[in-house]
C-alpha cells in the first residue's frame, strides 16, 4: 500500500510539474507598438494592438492584472514602458480599479484623442453602402463609428441607417413590413448574398454547357457539300505552283531569277 501511495504522490507530483511548465512556458505572439506620426492613426493603431494583446490573454489564461499589466509592458516595448513611468496614475473612482485597469486608463487617454460626438454624428450620418461591399462589411464601417457618436441606443441607431442606406431593396423592404432586429436584418442579407452567388455560378454553368451544345450541333447539321467545298478549297491552298521552264524552281513566272536574262548555253 504505501508503495502505490508513494507512485501516485510521484505522479501528482510530475503532474503538477508538467502544469506549472505550461504555464510559464506561455508566450504571446505581440510584436512592440509602434507610435505614427499621425495621431489618428496613432489612436487607430494603439485600439488594435490592445485588442490583441487581450485576446491573447483570454487565449492563455492569463486574468491576474498584476501578470496582465506586466505582460503589457513587457511585450509593449519601450514605449509603454516608459509610458508607465512618466504619465500620471489614476485618481478618484479610477484609482480603485485593478493594476492593468489602471494602466489601460492611463494609456487610452494618452493615445486616444477626445471623442467629438457631433463630428462622429456627422460623419454617421453620411456612411453609404458601396455597390460591391457585402451588407455585414458595411455594418463593421458603421458600428466603429458609431461607437464615438454616444447613441442611447446604438444598434437601433445602426439598424436604422442601415435600412435607409443599404444597396439589397429586397431586404430592407422585408424589414420594414416585417420589422426585423438589427440581427434579423444582418442574417437575412447575408443568406441573400450567398443565394445570389451561387445563383450567379450555376447560371454561368449553364450558358457554357449551352454554347458547347450550339457549336456541337452546328458541326453536326452543316451539308456534306459545305464540308466538301472546304476541304476542297483547304486542298487548293496546299497545291503548290507548276515549275517555272526557265529556272526550274517552283515558283509564279514573274519570280523567276532569270527572267529577262539572255542564256549563254
Amino acid at each position: 500500500m504505501s508503495h502505490d501511495k508513494e507512485k501516485k504522490g510521484s505522479s501528482s507530483e510530475t503532474n503538477a510539474s508538467v502544469n506549472n511548465i505550461s504555464v510559464t512556458n506561455r508566450q504571446l505572439n505581440v510584436r512592440p507598438f509602434q507610435i505614427n506620426e499621425n495621431r489618428t492613426e496613432t489612436a487607430s493603431g494603439w485600439e488594435k494592438w490592445l485588442r490583441n494583446i487581450e485576446r491573447q490573454f483570454r487565449y492563455f489564461g492569463i486574468t491576474d492584472p498584476e501578470m496582465k499589466k506586466d505582460g503589457l509592458i513587457i511585450y509593449g516595448g519601450q514605449i509603454i514602458a516608459d509610458l508607465e513611468d512618466t504619465l500620471l496614475d489614476a485618481t478618484g473612482d479610477e484609482a480603485a480599479e485593478d493594476a492593468y485597469a489602471q494602466l489601460i486608463i492611463k494609456l487610452n487617454k494618452h493615445f486616444l484623442p477626445k471623442k467629438n460626438k457631433d463630428f462622429a454624428r456627422f460623419q454617421f450620418g453620411n456612411l453609404k453602402q458601396n455597390h460591391s461591399e457585402s451588407l455585414v462589411r458595411y455594418y463593421t464601417r458603421i458600428r466603429e463609428i458609431a461607437k464615438k457618436c454616444s447613441f442611447s441606443n446604438e444598434s437601433e441607431a445602426i439598424r436604422d441607417h442601415l435600412i435607409k442606406t443599404m444597396t439589397n431593396n429586397v431586404v430592407r423592404i422585408k424589414a420594414i413590413r416585417k420589422n426585423w432586429t438589427l440581427d434579423q436584418i444582418l442574417e437575412e442579407a447575408e443568406l441573400d448574398e450567398e443565394t445570389r452567388t451561387q445563383a450567379k455560378e450555376m447560371e454561368k454553368k449553364v450558358n457554357s454547357d449551352e454554347t458547347i451544345k450550339q457549336v456541337q450541333n452546328y458541326q453536326q447539321q452543316r451539308p456534306s457539300s459545305q464540308i466538301f467545298r472546304e476541304q476542297s478549297t483547304s486542298s487548293t491552298r496546299e497545291k503548290t505552283t507548276n515549275p517555272c521552264n526557265c529556272c526550274g524552281y517552283d515558283r509564279a513566272h514573274k519570280q523567276c531569277p532569270a527572267m529577262g536574262s539572255l542564256c549563254n548555253a
